[in-house]
């Protein structure tokens, strides 16, 4: 699916350290089937770099068929909300 990604993408995909999404794979094919970002409480406004690096991250999944699921850091129900977001799949 790497080939799918736009080359301005390619290096944000490479980094480990700027792609910070949990990533689960089905046992048997191990294909990806969700994506889980933990967000901080703090508000991503528009424009900011942090903004565009989720927009880029959001577009990588979105082109690789990869549900993200985002959590925030001062949220509840995680797991129910992983359960549902997994029945999806």
């Amino acid at each position: 699916e790497r080939q799918l990604v736009h080359r301005l993408e390619n290096p944000h995909m490479e980094n480990p350290v700027v792609v910070k999404a949990h990533l689960l794979f089905n046992q048997m094919d191990k294909q990806p089937v969700l994506a889980i970002e933990v967000d901080g409480t703090g508000f991503h406004e528009a424009g900011s770099k942090q903004a565009e690096r989720d927009m880029k991250k959001n577009s990588i999944l979105e082109k690789c068929a990869v549900p993200l699921l985002r959590l925030r850091t001062d949220g509840s129900g995680e797991k129910e909300k992983i359960r549902n977001a997994l029945k999806k799949e």
